[in-house]
């Protein structure tokens, strides 16, 4: 799943299939309430590869304006742990890699990011403006932020 695309697709989604289909499109917090495995993607080009907007997307269900008033379907929303979740162990699961990566264990990759905030600890209007520092892959890193 892009969350991403909930962000996008809110501006026209209940034009073209209705308010009651609507409420079903990306409902994170249903499907995993019902037992389903969620992993979480970018779907680059189509969608920025900022995992910032997914995140900001998970937790919010906004526009990338902040738009003000209540969040679309808010029931459907998740906290940012799960996010996080289904982007690290739940990206590894839908690899049949979950016995290697998504989670920080012995043995595992050492696949980090260390960000310029901590993401569960600021505004949700903050995510967004999150920078990476450093990633780190396998162990080495392969990306660093000039500061």
């Amino acid at each position: 799943m892009q969350p991403t695309h909930c962000i996008t697709d809110k501006r026209f989604a209940e034009k073209r299939i209705g308010t009651d289909r609507s409420r079903w499109a990306y409902a994170w917090k249903s499907l995993a309430d019902s037992g389903a495995q969620l992993a979480f993607g970018t779907d680059y080009s189509v969608e920025p590869p900022n995992p910032m907007e997914g995140l900001y997307a998970s937790v919010t269900r906004k526009d990338r304006k902040g738009e003000e008033g209540d969040e679309w379907f808010p029931m459907k929303k998740i906290t940012m742990g799960k996010a996080i979740e289904y982007y690290t162990l739940g990206a590894a699961y839908a690899q049949f890699m979950d016995d290697r990566k998504g989670m920080l264990r012995k043995g595992y990759l050492a696949d980090i990011t260390i960000l310029s905030e901590d993401i569960f600890d600021i505004s949700e209007e903050m995510i967004m403006s999150v920078k990476a520092y450093y990633t780190i892959v396998d162990g080495k890193i392969v990306f660093e932020r000039n500061r």
